[in-house]
């Protein structure tokens, strides 16, 4: 199971959503002790969520 869904945590306003990200993922950021999506990705990224394309 994947603790973090990205495209939810691309900002609303880019896909063309009015208002700020969901509240579940403000709740996801808090309970894994980040305070933005930029942190998310990283973490995404180091605990082996995602890999980088071409691996």
């Amino acid at each position: 199971m994947s603790l973090v869904n990205l495209t939810s945590l691309v900002s609303p306003a880019r896909r063309g959503v009015p208002g700020g990200a969901p509240p579940h993922v403000g709740r996801i950021l808090v309970k894994l002790g980040l305070r933005d999506r930029t942190q998310a990705a990283v973490f995404a990224y180091e605990s082996g969520l995602v890999r980088p394309s071409g691996y």
